[in-house]
C-alpha cells in the first residue's frame, strides 16, 4: 500500500468520527453553562448517543485495522502507520469515556503507541513524527501529565 493510499484511508476513518467528536466536546464545554440548564436531560441524551457511536465506529475502525491490515505482512512504514491509527482511535474512546471503558482504552492506546514507536523507522521518518506528536496529544488531552508530553519522542 503506498503512502497516499495510506493517507486516504485515514483520512477517511478519521472524516467518519470527526463530527461527532466535535459534536460531544461542544456538548460538553455547554453542559455547565446555567443558561442550558433547561435542556439538561436533553443533552446528556444526545451526548450517550454520541459516545456510543463513536466507540462503535472506533472500534470498527480498529477491528477492521487490525483483522485486515496488521495480521497480514506489511512493510515497517504501514506497520507503524496502521499501529499509530489504532493508538489514535483507542485514544479517542478515552477522551470521552468514564470508567472502566476510559481506563481500558488508556492502556490499549498506551500499548499501541509504544509499539508503534518500536517499528524501526528512521528518526526523521514522518509517520516517526507523527506517533511522537500523536502519544504528545495522548498525555496532554488524555492522560493531563504534563512531564510526559516532553518525553514522548523516539
Amino acid at each position: 500500500m503506498s503512502s497516499d493510499e495510506r493517507t486516504l484511508i485515514s483520512v477517511a476513518f478519521k472524516n467518519l468520527v470527526a463530527s461527532k467528536r466535535t459534536a460531544w466536546r461542544t456538548l460538553v464545554s455547554v453542559q455547565g453553562n446555567a443558561k442550558y440548564m433547561l435542556y439538561t436531560n436533553s443533552m446528556n441524551e444526545y451526548k450517550t448517543r454520541l459516545e456510543n457511536m463513536i466507540f462503535e465506529q472506533c472500534n470498527s475502525i480498529i477491528t477492521l485495522i487490525q483483522v485486515n491490515i496488521l495480521k497480514k505482512k506489511c512493510t515497517d512504514e504501514a506497520k507503524a502507520f496502521f499501529t499509530k491509527l489504532v493508538a489514535d482511535n483507542q485514544r479517542y474512546i478515552a477522551e470521552m469515556s468514564v470508567g472502566d471503558r476510559h481506563y481500558k482504552a488508556i492502556d490499549e492506546a498506551r500499548q499501541s503507541y509504544e509499539q508503534a514507536n518500536l517499528v524501526p523507522l528512521q528518526a526523521c521518518s514522518p509517520i516517526k513524527l507523527s506517533i511522537s506528536l500523536n502519544l504528545s496529544v495522548f498525555f496532554y488531552e488524555v492522560i493531563k501529565d504534563m512531564p510526559k508530553i516532553g518525553r514522548a519522542h523516539v
